[in-house]
């Protein structure tokens, strides 16, 4: 009696909501009739707070009439717009409201492609599966790509374009072309490296460099879809706000900040939001043929709305054109399968374990992944910088053994034991008044950095025959390289020496000197050596194995962690034992087993090839 009395309210509501659906007439999808069709919206002219109405009409890929596709960020799906949709009621986020109302004309209906509108997300998994597997078509054949950065300041934006065409031209005239010849530069990096900041006639930590943080901070630089979205057409326009200029002025302006903010510390606020425009930009790394991991790096710093599409969004690029006929899109699948298949496919197609370097684990392993699966949803931690190695030279991939679908087995040379760790933080790439201010009459803490140096310049030499500092030294540095000129180079050993030699000099200067160091600013401390390896191992851990060697691994590192070189893979991988197998710690750097060193100490018999299961 009570059960059956309150369901009447709710299937009463429920009606009532059927019959306001059907007074209101709400927009109701088609399904589309070929695997080869879309669907294209034609926005009716309006201006200013119009109503949005327009027509969805179905098209062939290939075969459709000229069209623009807009770039966006979905953001908050609410509140919603009610718009009209062939005369029916349809709502749409607020972003893409705005984005329309700003590309619709006065006079004329213009021809767009929205992903939100013209792909049914009303619960249609197998069509958004099969849409998505075509959207980079879909705007490759697009006659122009319309980014849409939202609303924002006017003024700050006016200012942000006004040092966007400051930058772009100075850099173009050095290169004795004209901006309209950018588009046909696959690399931008030496035009943008020509321009030194000093160059500039305007002042880098004033209002018009503030103004282009505040535009690089804009939500669309960081979303990953768009990475597919501004390579595929052959012309963008951004426009923010009532702004708008050629992807080309704003990508080359991206790139010099990205190579100039690793030497201008008043830069770095401009780095994080201008280092994935710029990304987006380097399609000599995006090619077929290049290394996928080498870009999965960066590709990971990027953010989705739903952890599946840091695998679906990436698939249309030139690069993963062999793993996407491995791995169709399919929202139905499991995250954890999604991205277990697709480092398969890598692995398969590269024939190789390079792949297995984008593992890091820093706190924890997943309990739904395998050890050895890299968590996309997160990103990648520097393990970038260990793709230029060998470690396993002369020791070949010769395919993977699966005991079951979540494990591996693999051939590997046995190297040693974890048996001391230190985590490295920023403060061990800083010389400033935090470590001495001995005018205040206060006792110098000791400095991470020289306070490990002391120690090991008392040990006795390290395995290859260096001295334990030196060693120590290549060892935060991933070998002997150093910052110059926006990129990581090999020095002669001399030149790194002195580097390293003018670091340690700093930091005594600064831990021992009676001169009130308060007012120096911790960035300028910094030489070459310090900002190199800032960037090649914060937020590492240090370690020292059983034999001696030194290493930088992920923050899960312990004393106990086993190292092998595993057959075909680049660098030397962390296992932590588990039960008979192993689980997969990360990738990491041992000095002095990088480039095949292992594979000649196995031929004198000095380590052994041992099987190792991963899980």
């Amino acid at each position: 009696m009570d059960s059956q009395s309150s369901s009447q309210p709710s299937d009463s509501l429920d009606r009532l909501l059927s019959l306001f659906k059907l007074k209101r007439r709400e927009y109701e999808y088609l399904p589309l009739p070929t695997e080869e069709s879309f669907r294209l919206l034609e926005l009716l002219p309006g201006t200013g707070r119009q109503k949005l109405e327009y027509r969805l009409v179905v098209a062939e890929i290939g075969r459709a009439p000229p069209y623009e596709a807009i770039s966006y960020c979905w953001g908050d799906p609410t509140p919603r717009v009610d718009t009209m949709c062939n005369g029916k009621h349809l709502k749409i986020a607020a972003n893409l409201g705005m984005a329309l109302r700003s590309f619709r004309l006065p006079d004329r209906c213009r021809t767009l492609w929205a992903d939100a509108v013209c792909i049914n997300q009303q619960g249609n998994v197998a069509e958004r599966s099969q849409q998505v597997q075509r959207m980079r078509k879909i705007y490759q054949n697009a006659c122009l790509i319309l980014v849409w950065l939202g609303d924002g300041d006017d003024e700050k934006i006016a200012k942000a374009f006004e040092l966007v065409d400051i930058i772009s031209n100075l850099c173009c005239r050095k290169a004795s072309i004209s901006t309209k010849e950018l588009a046909f530069v696959e690399n931008l990096r030496p035009i943008a490296i020509a321009l030194k900041p000093d160059d500039i006639p305007v002042p880098t930590n004033g209002v018009l460099f503030k103004s282009l943080t505040y535009f690089f901070k804009a939500q669309w630089f960081g979303r990953l879809w768009v990475v597919q979205e501004v390579t595929a057409g052959p012309g963008v326009m951004v426009k923010y706000s009532h702004h708008e200029r050629n992807w080309e002025v704003v990508s080359l302006t991206a790139v010099w900040i990205d190579i100039w903010s690793l030497h201008e510390s008043h830069l770095n606020d401009l780095f994080y939001g201008s280092q994935k425009a710029a990304m987006m930009r380097k399609r000599h790394r995006l090619k077929p043929g290049e290394s996928p991991t080498a870009s999965l790096d960066l590709l990971s710093k990027f953010k989705t709305t739903d952890p599946k599409d840091k695998v679906f969004a990436i698939l249309g690029l030139p690069l993963f054109a062999n793993i996407q006929v491995q791995l169709s899109v399919d929202y139905a699948k499991p995250t954890s399968e999604i991205y277990r298949d697709f480092i398969l496919a890598i692995i398969n197609d590269r024939q190789s374990l390079s792949a297995l370097r984008l593992v890091s684990h820093q706190d924890e392993v997943r309990e739904d992944l395998p050890s050895w699966v890299p968590d996309f949803s997160r990103a990648c931690s520097h393990n970038g910088n260990l793709s230029k190695f060998g470690a396993a030279h002369q020791f070949p991939f010769k395919g993977l053994e699966r005991p079951d679908e979540n494990s591996i087995r693999s051939s590997a040379l046995e190297i040693d034991a974890v048996v001391e760790i230190q985590d490295i933080t920023r403060q061990w790439f800083i010389a400033d008044a935090t470590f001495a201010v001995p005018s205040l009459g206060l006792k110098c803490p000791p400095h991470p950095f020289l306070t490990m140096w002391d120690l090991l310049a008392t040990k006795s030499s390290y395995p290859t025959g260096e001295t334990s500092t030196e060693a120590y030294a290549k060892t935060l540095t991933l070998g002997e390289r150093l910052l110059e000129g926006g990129n990581f180079k090999k020095q002669k050993p001399e030149t790194y020496l002195s580097e390293v030699d003018l670091w340690v000099a700093r930091l005594r200067h600064y831990a021992c000197n009676s001169v009130d160091n308060s007012l120096l600013i911790p960035e300028q401390s910094r030489t070459k050596y310090a900002l190199t390896a800032h960037r090649m191992s914060r937020n590492r851990t240090f370690f020292r194995t059983a034999k001696g060697y030194f290493g930088v691994g992920p923050r899960m590192t312990r004393p106990g962690d086993w190292i092998f070189v595993l057959r075909g893979s680049r660098s030397p991988c962390l296992l932590r034992r588990k039960g008979e197998d192993f689980q997969l710690i990360g990738a990491s750097y041992l000095h002095g087993i990088m480039d095949g060193e292992a594979v000649e100490m196995c031929k004198a018999g000095k380590l052994k090839v041992a099987k190792v299961t991963i899980r």
